[in-house]
């Protein structure tokens, strides 16, 4: 990236503030990240109380100011009014549902007047086969309209998904989640004794890509020696109760325990227990083979094995992961077990270190910056 003097980024989601939330998270850890690359940053999101910028960013003169917008769906466009134009990038992750984008427009023009490098995230692409419920059917209709009046001001769009140039007849760039590890400390050092139980942990907002009725049928049809135990971790309906009638009928309740949403040293400790931990084994389901989930990033930097069905450029045959078929074949409980005890006692370690060397998210912030500065 060329020397810019100005190094002023506004950051712009609808996503809710929520420190328990993987998504808020994931925003978390990018802004501190373009922080570490030179960014000073003001922060637009929302709040159980509207809307609100929080200038400079994790800075000791941070302060708070709402957006005062009269309803959630102006959100833009009281943005663009509160806002100078002292940007040089503005970074938007586009929204999902409602019809705030309408008014996107507003912001990107006032802020392209200035010279102002413009990206737009869309965290999964394509992802139209993940629209189910018709709010939302109608909501992306009215974003493919909307997005006409200023898609051509959009420098660059930012994806994770299976390569392509352009999207939108618009540069598009491939990233992959990241991690903050300063966030996320590693848990174990070794792997964890195998007795007389294997115990599987999926911690995920609940939806049908992430296949989870997949597992549980494959601990149905298991008849090994070992007692198998699934934790699953987070909720999500409708997908959270369709789950729990198919352990119900399945007569699993002594194998398969929903523990909704756990956080911090809760959640810890349930991963302590893990011999092997679940990324999504359902992604076909919404026509996307690839994904770049944060929670894959998470489990190799706490040093916890998994297993997936996706292609995650991330990973290239890391002997730390278990890969299933990206359909609806049977899973084979016994062949994960005997490929767990394959794995070196330090597996954990190695895992670490690897996600050290690779999975930062200053790496990915800096794709960004170099395809937009350079």
């Amino acid at each position: 990236m060329k020397d810019n003097p100005m190094k002023k980024m506004l950051y712009v989601t609808t996503v809710f503030e929520d420190e328990n939330d993987g998504i808020w998270k994931k925003i978390k850890y990018t802004l501190y990240a373009y922080q570490r690359l030179g960014f000073s940053i003001d922060f637009a999101y929302r709040t159980k109380s509207g809307y609100v910028i929080n200038y400079n960013f994790n800075e000791s003169d941070s302060r708070l100011v709402s957006i005062d917008e009269p309803h959630k769906d102006l959100f833009f466009y009281c943005l663009a009014k509160k806002i100078k134009p002292v940007y040089n990038f503005l970074y938007i992750r586009k929204p999902f549902g409602g019809a705030s984008f309408i008014f996107l427009n507003a912001l990107i023009r006032k802020l392209s007047k200035s010279n102002c490098r413009v990206a737009l995230e869309i965290p999964t692409y394509p992802y139209k086969k993940e629209i189910k419920q018709l709010k939302h059917i109608i909501s992306e209709y009215l974003f493919q309209f909307s997005k006409l009046l200023y898609i051509n001001k959009v420098d660059l769009i930012v994806f994770m998904g299976a390569y392509v140039e352009n999207i939108w007849n618009r540069p598009a760039l491939r990233i992959a989640n990241g991690i903050d590890l300063d966030k996320v400390p590693p848990l174990i050092t070794r792997k964890n004794t195998l007795n007389n139980e294997f115990v599987f942990v999926g911690v995920a907002r609940l939806s049908f890509w992430h296949g989870y009725d997949r597992l549980i049928n494959a601990i149905s049809k298991y008849q090994g020696n070992y007692k198998i135990k699934f934790y699953i971790i987070g909720e999500g309906e409708d997908e959270s109760s369709r789950l729990k009638k198919i352990v119900q009928s399945l007569n699993l309740s002594s194998n398969v325990v929903f523990q909704g949403g756990l956080y911090g040293q809760e959640l810890d400790k349930q991963y302590c227990k893990a011999h092997v931990c679940i990324d999504s084994l359902g992604r076909h389901r919404s026509g996307n083979l690839y994904n770049s989930s944060l929670k894959s990033k998470e489990y190799t930097a706490k040093g916890l094995p998994f297993i997936k069905s996706h292609k995650d450029d991330s990973f290239e045959n890391n002997f730390f992961i278990f890969n299933v078929n990206p359909d609806e074949s049977d899973i084979e409980i016994g062949e994960i077990i005997e490929w767990y005890k394959s794995l070196p006692e330090e597996t954990p370690g190695m895992m670490r270190d690897f996600a050290e060397n690779s999975l930062s998210w200053d790496i990915q912030c800096k794709k960004v910056l170099d395809k937009l500065f350079s």
